[in-house]
């Protein structure tokens, strides 16, 4: 369902998790034509999907900052939604926390465990990768220990496919429920 520039979609305000990551799947392609500023789909990734991780998680707002972007003034090639644990770090750029990131031709995304490439050079993020694996003791079938994957061929794209240590694919067509992705 496309969305004018100001209205705010009741749709995805009832939505689950799944539903909206979904819609930006569906609907980056053509929204990146548009005018950025003000864009619904802008307003989805920033306020509403992290507002609803908030509630299905359960997560706690003292203790996390969850942050979405589409870009800043443009449109990102990969736009990003961050759970980030306020002990660790508030700030994409530095330090590591969960992220959901799209695949430029948004026919996936990945739940990463990442880290900010900001400020970063890339032997010290493949150390950095490399200590996280070795400390966590995990066996999920879905959990990648690794960045084995692809989000594009921007140099965004493989600089955040570099900081990840850890990953679990979701493919658009084969989107798990609400309840798996909480528990992933």
């Amino acid at each position: 369902m496309k969305m004018g520039k100001n209205m705010k979609s009741e749709e995805s305000t009832m939505s689950n998790l799944r539903e909206l990551l979904l819609q930006v799947m569906n609907e980056y392609g053509n929204a990146i034509t548009e005018r950025f500023a003000e864009h619904p789909l802008g307003t989805l990734v920033r306020s509403e999907i992290p507002e609803k991780i908030f509630k299905v998680a359960d997560v706690d707002r003292d203790r996390y900052v969850v942050k979405g972007s589409v870009g800043q003034g443009n449109w990102a090639k990969v736009p990003w939604i961050a759970i980030m644990n306020k002990e660790v770090t508030t700030t994409t750029q530095e330090g590591f926390y969960l992220v959901y990131l799209f695949r430029e031709d948004m026919s996936k995304v990945f739940l990463t465990l990442a880290q900010g490439v900001t400020k970063t050079d890339r032997d010290e993020m493949e150390r950095i990768n490399e200590d996280i694996r070795a400390k966590l003791d995990i066996d999920e079938p879905q959990i990648h220990k690794n960045n084995d994957y692809v989000l594009g061929e921007s140099d965004k794209a493989k600089k955040y496919q570099e900081s990840t240590a850890l990953f679990i694919e979701y493919e658009r067509n084969h989107m798990p429920s609400d309840g798996q992705l909480i528990s992933d």
